[in-house]
Parts: C-alpha cells; sequence; structure tokens
C-alpha cells in the first residue's frame, strides 16, 4: 500500500523539520536516517518504511553498503513524492583510485540503484583517498553543474584533507 504524502513531516509536533541552508541555496535536513549495515532485503524496505512514517525524510546511503536500490524501492513504495526526500549518497574508494571517468561512472550507477530521480540531492566523498581525493572533488563539480547533483561535500576529511582539497 501507498503511504499518504501528508503523513508527519516531523516528529515534535511541528509543521516542518529544521534544515540547514547550504552555499549553494539547497536546504538540507537536519536530521539524517543512516542505512549503514541494513541489509538489502525486504526488511530495509520495512525499516526505510518505518522512519518514512516516523517522518524521516532525509535519507543517508552509499555505494559501499550495498542497499541503494533497497533504498530506492522502499522510497518508491512510500508513495511519497520524490521532491519530499533528501537523498544522499557517497564515492567510494575504489571508483577514486580509478580515476574520474569511475566516479562518473559510480554516481551514473548510484542513480541507476536508487531508480527514483534524476539527481542526487546530496553526494560526497566517503573518504579522502591519498592522491584521488582532490580529482575526485573536482569530478563531482562537473557532475553538479550537469544537473546530476544539486550539492557536493567531503566526509571523514581531516583538517590536512581539507587543506589539501582547497589549495
Amino acid at each position: 500500500t501507498k503511504m499518504s504524502s501528508t503523513l508527519p513531516k516531523f516528529y515534535y509536533g511541528t509543521e516542518e523539520e529544521p534544515k540547514v541552508l547550504l552555499n549553494n541555496g539547497y536546504q538540507i535536513p537536519s536530521l539524517a536516517f543512516g542505512l549503514y549495515k541494513i541489509p538489502p532485503t525486504e526488511e530495509c524496505d520495512v525499516i526505510v518504511l518505518q522512519a518514512i512514517h516516523a517522518g524521516y525524510r532525509h535519507f543517508d546511503t552509499a555505494s559501499y553498503y550495498g542497499n541503494e536500490a533497497a533504498l530506492g524501492r522502499a522510497l518508491k513504495k512510500s508513495g511519497v513524492p520524490r521532491n519530499d526526500f533528501f537523498v544522499c549518497s557517497k564515492v567510494w574508494n575504489d571508483a577514486q583510485k580509478e580515476g574520474r571517468a569511475s566516479v562518473r561512472k559510480s554516481l551514473e550507477q548510484s542513480l541507476a540503484a536508487l531508480d527514483f530521480g534524476e539527481y542526487l540531492d546530496l553526494y560526497l566523498v566517503h573518504w579522502p583517498v591519498p592522491g584521488y581525493h582532490t580529482e575526485t572533488y573536482k569530478e563531482l563539480e562537473l557532475l553538479q553543474k550537469e544537473g546530476k547533483i544539486r550539492s557536493i561535500g567531503i566526509s571523514n576529511y581531516s583538517p590536512k584533507d581539507y587543506e589539501e582539497l582547497v589549495k
């Protein structure tokens, strides 16, 4: 059965979940439901649908987690419109090491697995792979300009990694 898009949007009696304004004008919901270690089975569907029913709209996955297809399946089952969700995924280390074409391919595979719209709301460099993460980030900038990603960012960076990136 499809869930109504009139489900509660937040948990504490407010009409809308607090959001943080990103530097490109998009807003990210302040609370996310992470899918790390959630198996890509029907159990994932149940867990995600329960999270949606509880009010979650921001979902965080990664190619490394192996559950992007299960997330997309559950989001579609919910009946809640794509615009009401904020979906984040991450590019894994192997794609970074294989070069920018593999980074692009990784995004395309994530979008195909999710099968839930033509873009990601946020795509992150999962880990700063030494010697590769700056080129990875440059490729994410191109993908963002092409409209395949709304926002880009980094994950698990140390101050030293970040300084290397912004040089």
